[in-house]
């Protein structure tokens, strides 16, 4: 690997860091510059009185076993473990994810029938239409479960989360988060009793840190800054310098609101992809307008403290009713009882939505007052179980795929791919929803394409070895 080059990184989250701790150790000049006084982006552990916390629930689950590898190696209290999830549905919570026969079990018994002639009709259809409109969330799971299935549970829940009607998100959130039921598959469930599908949140390769997901950025930090590597937090990048096809330099303005200006050799961003965009002197009409159209879900988080243990019927429960505004609940404790105090526990209750919507703006009473209803009425949790009460707003959860983002993706990237030192990568410089096992792997490919070759892409695993002794 080249050595001595001045590099700076946009954004302190986890993609970031991981490139930072790789490019300190080979002896380059790195600069972290994080608008906001933590680390970790959305992988952060905060504290609040005795309880630790997440920004939602980060166990990590993948399929890199690289990556299992190098946190194990690093970290004494990285462990394996399986945080089973249930549904409301029909008044009551069944596993999630639905496998097999049990798409059909769970319905009301009027549905079922319906439902099987929907869900084989579409199969057959699916073979006989070449080519197949496969557009829309809505596109894609109507071609392979049919209409019945489709609304009983797909259809509310993404609108839900998205803020989209499900004809107006890409099929992409569909390809990458909901399983293909065979029917080879539920014939074995039903007869059986035997399924073939794993679904990557919920079976093997889950893990997590006993003291939660931010020790990953702090031990990414503690070796940036042995490495003589500089973050700059609380410090915001004002504006992008260029000369020709390179980036010059940053400049930003520092926690003491002073203006400073750094050249560099390249610069990696891990901010928004709009935000980076937004900070060039000079950009094409279209960049610009694809830079406006695209945007990121929200999510105000709910922490509530009990004055019991456990609660709820498993680990992380969701919501697909439109009534109940929060969408997902986790038990803190459940991850690890390490993060809680004895004998009390910390539910986290995720709203998704935009920044300075109706939730977005709401109060800790006003949405405490909800969940509690709403809890109460489903037998969750009583008013006698709460000691308080907290919030948190995360105003980039994750990418927004509307219908028609990638050719707005694409020409943004055309655009930061035009400079020969520019890299833009992680889950909001590439505008893609990864977890933090990819995050941690884009950053590692990126310091290594970096310092070797742009070209090098963001695919070549043959480099971990460099980088993961």
């Amino acid at each position: 690997m080249e050595t001595n080059k001045k590099i700076i990184i946009l954004g302190a989250g986890i993609s970031g860091l991981s490139a930072a701790h790789v490019l300190a150790r080979f002896n380059n000049s790195v600069l972290v510059i994080e608008k906001t006084k933590d680390i970790g982006g959305l992988a952060v552990t905060k504290q609040k009185d005795s309880f630790r916390y997440d920004l939602g629930p980060h166990n990590i689950h993948t399929r890199l076993d690289h990556i299992v590898d190098y946190l194990r190696s690093n970290f004494t209290d990285f462990y394996a473990h399986l945080p089973l999830a249930k549904i409301y549905k029909n008044g009551k919570f069944i596993k999630y994810p639905i496998r097999g026969m049990s798409v059909l079990g769970s319905m009301r018994i009027s549905k079922i029938p319906f439902a099987a002639i929907s869900f084989i009709t579409a199969r057959w259809l699916m073979w006989l239409r070449t080519p197949r409109n496969d557009q829309t969330l809505q596109d894609w799971v109507l071609n392979r479960f049919g209409r019945v299935v489709y609304s009983e549970y797909f259809k509310k829940y993404p609108e839900k989360v998205w803020g989209l009607k499900a004809e107006e998100i890409d099929k992409e959130v569909a390809e990458k988060r909901i399983p293909i039921i065979s029917l080879t598959e539920l014939l074995r469930a039903f007869f059986l009793k035997l399924t073939s599908h794993h679904h990557p949140e919920t079976v093997k390769h889950n893990y997590y840190l006993k003291n939660g997901i931010g020790g990953i950025a702090d031990f990414f930090k503690e070796n940036i800054l042995k490495n003589k590597g500089l973050i700059s937090t609380t410090s915001t990048p004002t504006r992008i310098l260029v000369k020709g096809n390179l980036v010059s330099g940053v400049e930003y303005t520092n926690k003491n609101g002073d203006t400073v200006i750094e050249e560099c050799d390249f610069l990696l961003s891990t901010i928004p992809l709009n935000e980076l965009i937004y900070l060039f002197e000079t950009v094409p009409d279209k960049v610009t307008f694809s830079a406006g159209n695209l945007d990121y879900v929200s999510t105000t988080l709910l922490f509530i403290s009990i004055n019991k243990r456990k609660l709820l019927a498993s680990p992380i429960l969701y919501f697909t009713d439109s009534t109940t505004w929060f969408s997902r609940v986790s038990d803190v404790a459940a991850f690890s009882s390490s993060m809680v105090p004895e004998g009390k526990n910390l539910l986290c209750l995720e709203f998704p939505g935009s920044v300075g919507d109706k939730i977005w703006k709401l109060s800790v009473d006003e949405l405490l007052a909800h969940a509690v209803t709403a809890l109460s009425e489903k037998g969750v949790i009583s008013k006698e179980d709460i000691e308080g009460a907290f919030l948190e707003r995360v105003s980039h959860s994750y990418p927004k795929f509307r219908l028609g983002y990638k050719k707005h993706q694409d020409d943004i990237l055309n655009f930061i791919n035009s400079f020969e030192n520019l890299i833009s990568y992680g889950r909001q410089g590439g505008f893609s929803y990864i977890n933090t096992d990819m995050a941690i792997h884009s950053g590692f490919v990126a310091a290594n394409s970096t310092v070797v070759s742009k070209a090098a892409g963001f695919t070549g695993q043959k480099y971990f070895s460099i980088f993961s002794e």
